[in-house]
């Protein structure tokens, strides 16, 4: 099997060694983000093993957006060595894989099989992570990724699979965007309401429609994740100007009786904003405000009360 570029297959005092007969440059493999090295390792291993990389490597290697990088590498070997760094998760019959990917010199699982996978194996955040990623670039729809959990019913994981083809949607613009919305569940059912994601709002003489990242229809809640890149300068925009235009977007919408909520920061290691919402929620039931909820349709519907 040909190697990929930047590979090579003879030792040097300037290489590191990836797998068995497969090194890189080590000044260029140290200069890499952790993600970055991994998918590198899961590649020599692909190449070294002849086999197919699945779950996490698999991931890697098609530049999902895992936040894993300790894992061992994943791969369906084709033949019967073995490494100390891989663990088999697939049994391949007669050395093929029918959902086989190539990237580069090695092969991986199709998109969404991998999403699958990770999902049995990894949980129902890092599935839901790279599901939501793979939805919003068209990888595979929502139908085929309900097909195949259909199909995956008779299968360890499949409850965890039945949630992610619940919550999975491709409106969610960032990990942290779909951690949010996984975290709001809890909220959500224990008020009793429904969460809905991308709902398009049609403002009356307005030429565009609005969306919002996540929403709670029964009080008019638009809950927003601001990351870091949001208002980053662009070739079109400043940051002054994006700020501004998203502060007479959230006057105009709340004018209509909508409510913002914004979260920002790490969505997994501060959950503080839980309690607010919850709370906020609890008080819009009690003290409902009108707002103009026709002006609201599309999007997709995460839980339904």
């Amino acid at each position: 099997m040909e190697l990929g570029e930047g590979f090579a297959r003879t030792p040097s005092k300037t290489r590191t060694k990836l797998a068995p007969h497969i090194y890189i440059d080590t000044s260029y493999y140290r200069s890499q983000y952790p993600i970055d090295r991994f998918r590198l390792r899961a590649l020599a291993h692909g190449v070294a093993s002849r086999g197919v990389l699945v779950g996490l490597s698999a991931a890697a290697a098609l530049n999902l957006p895992i936040s894993s990088t300790t894992k061992k590498i994943q791969f369906a070997g084709t033949c019967t060595r073995s490494f100390k760094e891989t663990e088999n998760r697939y049994r391949i019959i007669n050395g093929t894989l029918d959902i086989a990917t190539p990237i580069g010199s090695a092969e991986t699982t199709d998109y969404l099989s991998t999403c699958i996978d990770v999902t049995r194996w990894e949980g129902i955040v890092e599935g839901l992570i790279i599901t939501d990623y793979c939805l919003s670039r068209e990888a595979f729809s929502i139908e085929e990724l309900r097909d195949e959990v259909h199909d995956c019913q008779h299968f360890s994981g499949s409850s965890i699979l039945r949630e992610l083809a619940a919550l999975a949607c491709p409106g969610s613009q960032s990990p942290q965007e779909s951690i949010l919305k996984y975290n709001l569940c809890d909220v959500v059912l224990d008020c009793g309401v429904s969460l809905g994601a991308q709902p398009e709002l049609t403002v009356p003489g307005q030429p565009h429609t609005y969306a919002s990242d996540l929403w709670i229809p029964e009080v008019g809640l638009l809950i927003e994740y601001d990351g870091q890149g949001k208002y980053s300068d662009t070739a079109t925009q400043t940051t002054s100007s994006v700020i501004l235009a998203e502060l007479n977007r959230q006057k105009l919408l709340e004018s209509l009786g909508f409510t913002f909520f914004r979260v920002t920061g790490d969505v997994v290691k501060n959950t503080d904003y839980l309690d607010h919402i919850r709370n906020l929620i609890l008080m819009m039931q009690q003290y409902p405000r009108p707002f103009h909820s026709e002006l609201a349709g599309g999007g997709f519907a995460i839980i339904e009360a």
